[in-house]
């Protein structure tokens, strides 16, 4: 691009149409070798980081919701509606699950990608008792490729000041 510039700067002053023929088409030369540079812009992946910030922002939305309903019912609830949360949008599926069984208290929140092309995730929080009082340790794991299918609960951690672990096929985020 460069040394079309140059070229441009050293062209004879030419009076007439013959000099501004010649500028022009200079011009419509450097001008093609700048297009491919924008057609190589894969603008359906700006549309999907878009979507996928919808549900990293319900993702977190939705999280510290639980935190607080826990803080202040002392149990978790799977009732989508009580989290402020829609159910469906146009771009993902969301749902919260309690998944049953001893230890230790958690709950899971999922947001399923409509969309093959398009990332799904899984949210889960678990809580810890610390001096009588419950300690959240929460995450959000995010499929490698893209996914019509959320990422199965992750791992509890061994105590308050451990780490969720997300399934094969995810990662933290």
């Amino acid at each position: 691009m460069d040394n079309i510039f140059l070229k441009l700067r050293q062209l004879p002053k030419a009076k007439g149409a013959l000099g501004l023929l010649g500028v022009l088409g200079t011009v419509a030369l450097a001008g093609a070798s700048i297009s491919p540079l924008f057609a190589q812009v894969d603008f359906g992946s700006f549309a999907n980081k878009a979507r996928q910030a919808e549900a990293k922002t319900n993702m977190s939305n939705m999280r510290e919701a639980e935190k607080a309903y826990y803080a202040g019912k002392g149990k978790f609830t799977a009732s989508i509606a009580q989290l402020g949360i829609q159910p469906d949008t146009q771009n993902y599926h969301y749902r919260v699950a309690l998944p049953k069984g001893k230890g230790i208290p958690r709950v899971m929140m999922t947001a399923q990608a409509k969309r093959f092309d398009t990332r799904s995730y899984t949210s889960a929080v678990f809580v810890f008792s610390s001096n009588n009082k419950p300690v959240f340790v929460a995450g959000t794991c995010e499929t490698n490729p893209p996914s019509t299918k959320p990422p199965v609960m992750p791992t509890a951690p061994k105590n308050a000041s451990g780490q969720i672990r997300c399934p094969s096929g995810s990662h933290l985020i």
